[in-house]
């Protein structure tokens, strides 16, 4: 399809005349800014139906007129606001009936610090309150003989021979997340090397089942009369109840002894 050179030169003609007015209106707006005037929504419109008229049904008027609305009109405030054209250098500003500074799509991470903003312009809220918490601790210092092929709890929260020193159970009145790390102290009392398997453990109250604060227990090898110090730490999401938290060793070989121990459980919600 071949377009006629007169109906060319038309269509450029009217495009160049729209980009020419265009070009003046927003010059003599420059103009005004730059001498501490304002542009008001009601001017940008103008502007526009002056270019959307020029060109009539012309798409090109029409594209020229969309992009001032775009590149110029979403910068605007609300209906009457006024935007201020000149603003303190290095300072941005909100002061009332003024809108004005750079949009945020301009405006780098990092780029807005205190000391660049107006005195009494930033300010910080109170802090916040915290969530809710709870939390527990058991100390055992009793020599416990551990049985063979036997679970046994040596620190625990509510069990009487699993501690010489507990705060209770822990008691939550939320949904969260339930941690314990403890401490314990193993040795042996025979000539042979041995191991011993430690785990902490949940139990909520009125319930016979137990649950494990961690996915896997801890193996300990424990050197012929000597001693070892191991570190266990857990956590699982539970609901509100009041919490048994105990920690269990388990052992295949004789003469594996607890010596001490310490615990703390703490919880958090979601």
């Amino acid at each position: 399809m071949r377009i006629s050179p007169v109906l060319a030169g038309v269509a450029a003609g009217a495009v160049l005349a729209v980009a020419g007015v265009a070009a003046i209106d927003l010059a003599s707006t420059d103009a005004e800014a730059q001498g501490g005037g304002s542009v008001t929504q009601a001017q940008l419109r103008a502007l526009e139906a002056k270019v959307t008229g020029i060109g009539q049904n012309s798409s090109a008027a029409q594209r020229i007129a969309k992009n001032l609305q775009n590149s110029v009109g979403k910068h605007v405030t609300p209906e009457g606001t006024l935007i201020g054209a000149k603003q303190p250098p290095g300072v941005i500003r909100q002061d009332r009936g003024l809108g004005g500074g750079l949009p945020t799509e301009l405006i780098g991470d990092g780029a807005i610090t205190s000391s660049k903003l107006a005195p009494g312009l930033l300010t910080v809220g109170p802090q916040g309150v915290p969530g809710p918490t709870a939390s527990a601790i058991a100390t055992n210092t009793a020599n416990i003989t551990l049985p063979v092929n036997s679970g046994r709890r040596v620190v625990s929260l509510t069990d009487p021979a699993g501690s010489t020193s507990s705060t209770g159970r822990v008691q939550t009145t939320f949904a969260g997340r339930l941690m314990a790390s403890a401490v314990v102290t193993l040795q042996s009392n025979g000539a042979a090397t041995g191991d011993v398997e430690c785990r902490l453990w949940t139990q909520v109250e009125g319930s016979v089942f137990v649950n494990p604060l961690s996915p896997f227990g801890v193996d300990i090898p424990v050197p012929a009369a000597g001693k070892v110090t191991t570190t266990l730490v857990g956590g699982a999401n539970r609901g509100a109840g009041s919490y048994e938290v105990f920690v269990q060793c388990f052992t295949g070989d004789a003469n594996m002894v607890f010596d001490e121990g310490h615990m703390i459980v703490w919880a958090t919600a979601a």
